[in-house]
C-alpha cells in the first residue's frame, strides 16, 4: 500500500473524535446560513449580475467590474431561477462546496496523518473563520477550495490504483469552476510524476489527463480570459498584491514577510496562535523532506510557491481570499510539524495526544471568540428598522456604499420601504460633495449608509451637527448605519471647510 494512499483506518475514539469535529463544522456552516445574513457590498454587485442576466449573457465580460469563473455563475444561476427571489439561493452553491470540501478534506488529513494528529488539521480547517465566511458568501473562493481539496482526494485515490477518469474530468471541469484551476493542476500532474517515477504505472493515463486539462485550459484562456476589458481596473485594484521582482530591494522582502502574515494569519485567523502555525510549518516541511514524500510537497506545499511566482509576474494577486483554496494543505503540513516536532521531543503517545486534542480545543475555542453567526453588513436590519420608524412623505437618502445591497433586495422582492430613494454618488477624496447632496434635500431624510469608506460616515454626522442639524434617530447593525435627520435645505457653500 502506498504512504499517501486514501485508506479506511480503524474506528477507535480518535477517529470518532475526527467525525466529532467535522459533523460539528457541517452543523454551525448550516446554522450560518440558515442566518441568512445580508449581502455586503463585493457580493451584492456579483449577485446583481446573476439576477438580471440570462445564461447567455453571463458567458460574457460582467458589469461593476465583477469577474467570475464562467461554470460558478451557471451555476449560481440555476439555483436562483430554481429559488426565486432569495438571497438564500445563490449561497447554496458556495455552501455545498465547502461541506464537500470539509468531508474530503477529513478523508485526506486522516490517510495522511496518524489519528491523534489528523484531529489537529481537520479542526484547523472545519472551525477556520476565514473558511466559514466564504462559506456563506456569494463568490467563488468556495468553488477553489473545492477544487484544491477535490483533486488533491482523487489524486490520492488514483495512486491507490482507482480509476483516473473522475481525476482527468474533475481537472477539466474545475478549469470553468475556478481561477485558480490551473496551479491546482500543475501541482497535481507533478504529484502524478512523482508517485509513478519509479514504476511507470499510468503514464498513457497520465498523458491524456494533462492534455486534456491543457487543452481545457487553453480554450478557456482564449474564449474567457484574453484581452477581458476589466484586466486594467483590476490590475489597479489589487497593484499591492503583486510581489516585487528584483530581490535586492527591501519592498520584495517586506511583500515576503506581508505573505507569511497572509498565510498562518489571514487563512487561519487565530491571533496570537498563527505564530506558533508558522513555526509548525517549517517542520512539516522538514518531515516531507526526510520521508522524501515529494508528491505530497506538490499537493500541498508547492501551491502557495507558484502562486507567488506568478504574482510576481503580475499574473496573478497573492491575497487571502485568493488564497482560500490552499488552506487545507497548509494545515495538513502544520499537522505534520506537529508531529514531527513532538518525535524530535521523543514525545510518547499520551504527550502528544494530549498536545493535538489541546491546540484543536484552543483553535474551537478561539473561533467562538471572534463571534458567531458571522456578521458584514446587515443592511436587512438597517431597512427594516427604516420601515417600522418612517412616515409617509419621508425620503431616503442613500450612500454609495450601499446602493448594490440595497438594489439587490430591491430587485428581488424585498419587503422595502415604499419612500423616494435618492441615490448618492460616490465621492472618496471629495467629502464635502456628500454634503452638497444633502443641501438639495428637506424634510425627514433617512440617511441609509453601508461600507463606508474610512471616516465618511462620521464626517456626514459631524458635518450635520455643525449646522445645528442632530440626527432624530439612529439605529447601528453590523456594517450598516441609519440616521433620521429633519434637514432644511442647505445651500452648498454652507458646507463644512
Amino acid at each position: 500500500m502506498r504512504q499517501n494512499e486514501i485508506t479506511h483506518l480503524p474506528n477507535n475514539a480518535t477517529d470518532r473524535a475526527i467525525l466529532a469535529v467535522l459533523f460539528s463544522g457541517i452543523g454551525l456552516a448550516l446554522f450560518q446560513f440558515f442566518s441568512n445574513r445580508s449581502l455586503w457590498f463585493d457580493e451584492a454587485m456579483l449577485a446583481i449580475n446573476i439576477v438580471h442576466r440570462d445564461f447567455d449573457g453571463l458567458l460574457k465580460p460582467l458589469e461593476l467590474n465583477q469577474v467570475a469563473p464562467i461554470l460558478f455563475l451557471q451555476l449560481e444561476k440555476i439555483f436562483f431561477l430554481a429559488l426565486p427571489h432569495s438571497d438564500l439561493a445563490l449561497r447554496i452553491f458556495p455552501l455545498t462546496a465547502w461541506l464537500v470540501s470539509a468531508i474530503l478534506f477529513s478523508r485526506i488529513a486522516r490517510s495522511m496523518l496518524p489519528s491523534r494528529y489528523a484531529i489537529f488539521a481537520v479542526t484547523l480547517v472545519v472551525f477556520n473563520p476565514t473558511l466559514f465566511r466564504y462559506s456563506g458568501e456569494i463568490k467563488q473562493y468556495s468553488s477553489d477550495v473545492l477544487l484544491a481539496t477535490s483533486i488533491a482526494y482523487l489524486s490520492l485515490r488514483y495512486t491507490g490504483r482507482a480509476r483516473p477518469f473522475l481525476l482527468g474530468l474533475a481537472g477539466v471541469l474545475g478549469v470553468f469552476l475556478s481561477n485558480i484551476a490551473p496551479i491546482v493542476l500543475l501541482c497535481c500532474a507533478l504529484f502524478l510524476f512523482f508517485e509513478f517515477r519509479a514504476t511507470g504505472k499510468g503514464r498513457t493515463w497520465r498523458w491524456v489527463i494533462a492534455l486534456a486539462w491543457a487543452g481545457t485550459f487553453l480554450f478557456y484562456f482564449y474564449v474567457f480570459i484574453q484581452g477581458h476589458p476589466t484586466r486594467t481596473s483590476m490590475m489597479d485594484y489589487w497593484q499591492n498584491a503583486f510581489l516585487p521582482a528584483n530581490p535586492l530591494e527591501m519592498p520584495f522582502w517586506t511583500f515576503l514577510n506581508r505573505a507569511r502574515g497572509t498565510v498562518f494569519y489571514g487563512l487561519f485567523r487565530l491571533d496570537h496562535v498563527s505564530k506558533l502555525l508558522a513555526l509548525l510549518f517549517l517542520p512539516g516541511l522538514l518531515a516531507i523532506w526526510k520521508t522524501k514524500r515529494y508528491g505530497a510537497a506538490c499537493l500541498f506545499g508547492l501551491p502557495l510557491l507558484i502562486h507567488l511566482g506568478l504574482s510576481a509576474l503580475r499574473l496573478y494577486p497573492f491575497d487571502t481570499r485568493l488564497i482560500l483554496y490552499a488552506a487545507p494543505g497548509v494545515a495538513i503540513v502544520i499537522a505534520l510539524g506537529l508531529e514531527e516536532l513532538l518525535r524530535l521531543l521523543k514525545a510518547g503517545t499520551r504527550v502528544s495526544r494530549v498536545a493535538s486534542y489541546g491546540l484543536s480545543a484552543v483553535v474551537v475555542i478561539m473561533f467562538w471568540g471572534q463571534g458567531f453567526p458571522i456578521e458584514l453588513e446587515e443592511i436587512k436590519e438597517s431597512v427594516d428598522y427604516i420601515s417600522r420608524q418612517s412616515m409617509e412623505k419621508d425620503q431616503i437618502y442613500l450612500y454609495y456604499g450601499a446602493a448594490p445591497a440595497f438594489s439587490f433586495y430591491q430587485d428581488t422582492g424585498y419587503s422595502l420601504p415604499s419612500l423616494q430613494v435618492i441615490h448618492g454618488e460616490k465621492h472618496r477624496g471629495d467629502p464635502d460633495k456628500y454634503m452638497e447632496e444633502l443641501s438639495s434635500l428637506g424634510g425627514r431624510t433617512w440617511v441609509l449608509i453601508s461600507h463606508p469608506f474610512a471616516e465618511e460616515e462620521t464626517f456626514i454626522v459631524d458635518s450635520l451637527a455643525e449646522r445645528g442639524v442632530v440626527p432624530l434617530s439612529t439605529f447601528q447593525a453590523k456594517g450598516s448605519s441609519v440616521y433620521l435627520f429633519d434637514l432644511p435645505t442647505l445651500k452648498p457653500e454652507e458646507g463644512s471647510q
